[in-house]
């Protein structure tokens, strides 16, 4: 399989190919410009996980975390605090600095950090606008797949010169964007389980998903992923229903394909839903 990202300038283009096994896993990736999309580790990235009998993160390099009574994570060891409604969303966060709040359905509303609030607005999954102080700072154009942001406005208005192109990898992974006139204006590097030292672009990022920079966490609708911990903080809303683990981002594919709505039904194995 072949992918490739235009960015006006022969530096910055990305070519990757891919070659896949019989379930659709990728077993061989080539590309080019090596040095501007794939993310080289440091000895400063090393992390020691270590997990429990149920699947939970135990601890991170040595300090312990913590859950409460329905399996959410409520420290994640490396200092951050979460706090849940009964639906088990994340309402707190960092000793209650960070909130959120959510609509009837459980898509996520708002969120308030640093004494700024944002506001999100949605066409059914699809995250389409965000306001600050009852002014739209962002709208979203979506392709028809599910997690497939195409481009994005920036301001209250609708013309060539705030809006903005997403170009994204084979997983739904934004690497890059480009303006109206298709100059690459900035690009993202992710680790394999997608974190990231600061988004370019916009909202989305690794599969497609909202980046959540105030808590480092990816909002997949139905619960929340943690690329450093490679973990959703949140059992599965369905339970035990795609298998043993409850807080596999995916356990037999997690490099292959896109991401969900970090709800595990696929019948080949614990990744979130299609």
């Amino acid at each position: 399989m072949r992918s490739a990202v235009a960015l006006g300038r022969a530096h910055a283009d990305l070519t990757a190919r891919t070659t896949n096994t019989p379930a659709f896993e990728i077993n061989t990736r080539a590309e080019t410009n090596d040095t501007r999309y794939p993310w080289t580790p440091t000895a400063s990235s090393t992390i020691t996980l270590t997990p429990n009998g149920l699947n939970q993160i135990a601890s991170v390099n040595s300090t312990s975390t913590t859950y409460n009574t329905k399996a959410t994570m409520t420290n994640d060891g490396l200092g951050n605090n979460y706090g849940y409604n009964d639906n088990n969303w994340l309402t707190t966060a960092s000793s209650a600095t960070i909130t959120l709040s959510y609509d009837p359905g459980g898509l996520l509303r708002s969120l308030t950090s640093g004494g700024s609030t944002t506001e999100f607005v949605y066409d059914g999954p699809d995250l389409i606008a965000e306001y600050q102080s009852g002014a739209v700072t962002r709208r979203y154009v979506h392709g028809p797949a599910l997690d497939e942001p195409i481009a994005y406005y920036t301001g209250n208005s609708f013309t060539a010169a705030n809006r903005n192109y997403f170009t994204a990898d084979e997983r739904g992974s934004i690497v890059a964007f480009m303006n109206n006139g298709g100059t690459g204006q900035g690009s993202n590097k992710y680790t394999p389980d997608g974190e990231i030292s600061a988004l370019a672009g916009s909202r989305f990022g690794y599969t497609g998903q909202a980046w959540l920079a105030p808590l480092n966490l990816y909002y997949y609708k139905a619960r929340m992923y943690s690329p450093r911990l490679a973990t959703f903080v949140q059992p599965d809303p369905i339970g035990y229903g795609d298998g043993l683990n409850m807080y596999a981002y995916d356990l037999e594919r997690a490099l292959a394909q896109r991401g969900g709505e970090g709800r595990c039904r696929n019948p080949h194995g614990s990744s979130p839903e299609l």
